[in-house]
């Protein structure tokens, strides 16, 4: 099940980008989100949002192209979930 198997590579490499697991999935980052959401919802990973290093004060957002990068997901001592 896809939902196991970025649960176990997360806790394996302890963090990744949305595009580091939708490269390693073979998949859009768009596509691979819900199930991750599924995993920070059940706290057995957290979201590290990463902020560009352009933004100071104040942030306009970033790209989309660079959104996949930006979101780190972490595993969490919370490992007997899902």
């Amino acid at each position: 099940m896809l939902i196991t198997e970025i649960k176990e590579l997360i806790n394996e490499r302890n963090s990744m980008s949305l595009r580091e697991l939708a490269i390693h999935f073979k998949m859009e980052p768009e596509a691979i989100a819900p199930a991750i959401d599924i995993l920070v919802k059940k706290g057995s990973v957290e979201i590290i949002d990463l902020k560009c290093a352009s933004c100071k004060s104040s942030c306009s957002g970033c790209s989309v192209e660079h959104q996949p990068d930006m979101l780190i997901y972490q595993a969490t001592e919370n490992t007997n979930q899902y």
